[in-house]
């Protein structure tokens, strides 16, 4: 098990290199991306040069819709107790930003598992508590929450490709003993985990964009599982 810990551009400026990479150099071929709606991961492109089965799974037809064509898209909850209609012999099945939007952690990484073959990976990229936008977030109501990240971010609406979906942040944590204890239980490996510190929510006010940095900093100095902003988790079903 690999625990390291990060700056949180590096989670976003890297993340599809490690994504490809991982697809690389394990030669992983029938991928499903869990969420990808919209806005799927790896562009057609990708999934052409390297022969991949890409399947797209979300729970939103609307969102599927607004994906471009040429993937395969399929509808469903990743936490339904019933996933006859899917394969279960996937290579890697991933998500990025999507885990903070399910209401049951346990079950959607139990789930994952369902539909991996033995030794398959899952990879996820996610938001975690007890960073302070994220923990504001979870308690505040959706409505106003909407109005918040509409001021913060002009390009995230509920029309377009990037809307706003309510968060849960079940099981979205960093590499604290008690996540990886329950993942160990469930019958993964965890082959890495990458805890992000800091974020760029306080950058318009002064003083918290000031204090943020300077806990960043510490942060990155003397690690607190518990306070990370983001992660990178990959596991493997044994």
């Amino acid at each position: 098990m690999e625990i390291t810990y990060k700056y949180y551009l590096d989670a976003w400026n890297h993340h599809y290199s490690y994504l490809t990479d991982l697809i690389i150099r394990k030669k992983l071929k029938k991928i499903c991306e869990i969420g990808g709606g919209a806005n799927p991961s790896l562009p057609i492109e990708f999934i052409k040069q390297y022969n991949l089965e890409y399947t797209v799974l979300d729970i939103s037809a609307e969102e599927l819709s607004k994906a471009p064509l040429g993937y395969i898209k399929v509808l469903g909850d990743i936490t339904s107790k019933n996933l006859d209609h899917l394969d279960h012999d996937y290579d890697l099945v991933f998500s990025k930003m999507l885990a903070e939007h399910v209401a049951e952690g346990v079950t959607f990484h139990r789930n994952i598992k369902k539909l991996l073959k033995p030794g398959g990976i899952s990879f996820h990229f996610f938001p975690t508590l007890y960073a302070i936008p994220f923990t504001f977030n979870k308690i505040i109501p959706e409505s106003f929450s909407l109005k918040l990240l509409s001021y913060i971010s002009k390009t995230r609406n509920n029309m377009g490709n990037h809307g706003k979906f309510p968060a849960y942040y079940s099981m979205c944590y960093g590499p604290t003993k008690k996540q990886i204890r329950i993942l160990q239980k469930m019958g993964y490996n965890i082959d890495t985990y990458i805890g992000f510190f800091g974020h760029d929510y306080f950058k318009n006010i002064g003083f918290l964009h000031w204090i943020s940095k300077q806990t960043t900093r510490f942060l990155l100095k003397y690690p607190i599982a518990r306070l990370t902003t983001y992660s990178y988790l990959v596991l493997s079903k044994i």
